[in-house]
């Protein structure tokens, strides 16, 4: 109640109150309130020190570990952020958005079959996010599942008519397929998009 007339509007005085009030036997709830103002003010060191202080009194505390992941995913301390992200699932964490983080760090470490996994999650809570989307169907045809992928970029091309690499991206797939024909009218709609590149022409060539 003390912080209240100083939020959103005055989060440096929050934090000044805030931080001469606290004593050794503050709860981790506070520390956590801390570091959420420094988060907003984007001083990720001492907001991450302050997340780190509430975790050494409550190791199982969900939204820290959920605000450490985000920090850690913005920072590309990718391994940082999975271990995190992790634990916030493992404690009932199950936004859409946390899914979508660990399928891109287990994308970057070459786990295609979990990333998918993890991108699907998310889009079960959130089945109309692009990125979640494209993010799956780049998956997919890392798997060699050109079907598939193919199928989940033509949803994004439903949407995005316009979006060249949607089109460049599903004549991938069609290639792993061998539907030659449907791989070159894709490629051929890209260079009347006028938006071909060199590798895209010389797809079509051959």
């Amino acid at each position: 109640k003390t912080l209240e007339p100083y939020i959103p509007n005055d989060i440096p005085q929050a934090i000044r109150i805030l931080e001469i009030s606290l004593t050794l036997e503050s709860s981790a709830a506070l520390y956590y309130i801390l570091g959420n103002f420094y988060f907003q003010l984007n001083n990720t060191g001492e907001a991450e020190r302050y997340y780190r202080r509430a975790l050494t009194d409550f190791p199982d505390f969900l939204r820290v570990h959920k605000n450490l992941g985000l920090l850690t995913f913005r920072q590309e301390r990718y391994d940082d952020a999975m271990k995190h992200i992790t634990k916030s699932l493992v404690l009932g964490d199950v936004e859409a958005r946390t899914y979508l983080m660990l399928g891109y760090c287990l994308s970057l470490k070459e786990y295609h079959q979990s990333a998918e996994s993890a991108f699907r999650t998310a889009l079960m809570y959130e089945p109309d996010t692009r990125d979640t989307k494209m993010l799956l169907a780049q998956s997919l045809l890392q798997q060699s599942k050109y079907r598939e992928a193919s199928a989940t970029f033509q949803e994004l091309i439903l949407e995005r008519p316009n979006d060249a690499k949607l089109w460049f991206h599903q004549a991938n797939a069609h290639m792993g397929l061998g539907e030659v024909d449907r791989a070159a009218s894709n490629f051929e709609i890209v260079r009347r998009m006028g938006k071909a590149s060199a590798a895209s022409l010389f797809l079509l060539g051959d």
